[in-house]
């Protein structure tokens, strides 16, 4: 792949937490992400996860593809498989990057079926979780050596250890290769379960309830699919289970919020900060207590499959909110465009850049035409949606593997408590 820039590439940050929603208020509560990224950035409002299960969203958010091109269904199924290995990861993003003359590192979670055994190819640094996400008492492959953590606060904490690397990473290539790009992504474990915080912000956002949205604890919901019409109204004890849950999963996130401002202080004594760009996003939403459902994601609603997404660097617009969709698989082309790269064509994804240099959107799904959603799990919970977002509509049709069919007008309906395809067949 041809570069079109030789010695101008752009430094790369791309930070990815997990399980992070919009819905439930969390990046209300992250003030340092909001002075550095938000208001010296652009922050799309529209942003979503094709698929809002951990492993199948992180295959798509480093390929480019959907998942019914890269095959990760589950975060078992294919997940870091020989079969994925043989075939998709050799074409992630990194190794376009790198090729380019990028040095490249990744630092956190990778895939939930990660094993440890190798370093994908394209990353010059390797830093990756093994297996699904810990706080504490986890194991890293660290350039092909495993390194076991305990649970020292000081030593273990999984994503202080993260971003401590990666700062490490971009000094030291600094000084050894001053004129050379860095990207590298920063997979930080917050805020997803076990919710451990680190000690300072465990008094924190003690009586924050902000995931109780209109949809909380309503149940049952006969105009639903099956797992939702049969599931009651939660008891007093998983009421109190899901604030307790919001309260930790608002803590795990103020070391990311802490991490934002370590790699804008790091960024600023090097001089890089006017040439590089740091985009921040999650892999999927998340749900507590919507409709019942006491924990998790994988469902076909804003909660489980709408992302915060924020994007700052060299002539970015600052204190922006833009009403275009981003997906998950536009990251990837996305990146190699800020690069100065062609994406490949086989990439389902397309670069949103041009949106943010205002160069226009034509042949993109960024003008105001929506775009394609595939979702998909493969338990009792499986559905294939069509999602289409313009400046008159704002629509969500679902069709389940049962027959079920769901229909949305999130103009008059924003939280999804009636299912119109339903009222249309009746």
């Amino acid at each position: 792949m041809k570069s079109k820039f030789v010695d101008t590439k752009p430094n790369i940050i791309f930070i990815l937490t997990d399980d992070q929603d919009t819905e439930l208020g969390s990046m209300n509560f992250m003030p340092k992400l909001k002075k550095y990224l938000q208001e010296a950035g652009t922050t799309f409002t529209n942003a979503y996860s094709t698929t809002p299960m951990c492993c199948p969203s992180r295959s798509s958010l480093l390929t480019g593809l959907y998942v019914h091109n890269h095959n990760v269904y589950t975060n078992r199924e294919n997940c870091s498989s020989e079969s994925w290995r043989a075939t998709h990861e050799r074409f992630n993003f990194g190794t376009y990057l790198n090729e380019a003359g990028y040095i490249t590192g990744y630092f956190g979670k990778y895939l939930n079926g990660y094993r440890g055994q190798h370093i994908p190819p394209g990353w010059d640094e390797w830093m990756a979780l093994i297996r699904n996400t810990r706080y504490y008492n986890y194991s890293l492959n660290h350039n092909g050596h495993i390194v076991r953590h305990r649970d020292s606060y000081k030593e273990d904490y999984l994503t202080d250890v993260i971003t401590k690397n990666a700062i490490d990473f971009f000094k030291k290539t600094k000084q050894q290769h001053p004129n050379k790009p860095v990207a590298m992504v920063m997979s930080m474990p917050a805020p997803h379960g076990p919710e451990d915080s680190a000690p300072q912000y465990h008094s924190y956002f003690k009586n924050v309830t902000t995931h109780r949205t209109p949809s909380w604890n309503v149940a049952p919901n006969p105009d639903k699919q099956w797992l939702l019409q049969y599931l009651d109204k939660m008891t007093p004890l998983q009421q109190t289970f899901t604030d307790l849950t919001h309260i930790k999963r608002l803590q795990t996130l103020m070391s990311v919020d802490e991490a934002v401002d370590k790699i804008m202080e790091m960024l600023v004594r090097l001089d890089q900060l006017d040439r590089t760009f740091i985009i921040f996003t999650s892999d999927h939403g998340y749900h507590l207590g919507q409709f019942g459902m006491t924990k998790g994601k994988a469902m076909p609603y804003e909660f489980d499959v709408k992302v915060p997404f924020v994007i700052r660097g060299p002539k970015v617009p600052k204190n922006t909110t833009l009403p275009h969709i981003v997906l998950n698989i536009d990251i990837a082309p996305t990146l190699l465009d800020i690069a100065g790269l062609d994406p490949p064509s086989n990439m389902d994804g397309i670069s949103f850049y041009p949106v943010i240099k205002r160069e226009g959107s034509s042949g993109s799904r960024m003008g105001d035409d929506g775009p394609f959603c595939a979702c998909c799990n493969s338990n009792n919970n499986t559905y294939w949606c069509m999602r289409t977002i313009n400046k008159t509509h704002n629509i969500l049709y679902c069709e389940f593997i049962t027959g079920f069919r769901s229909y949305y007008d999130l103009n008059l309906d924003p939280f999804q408590q009636n299912t119109l395809c339903q009222l249309a067949r009746d």
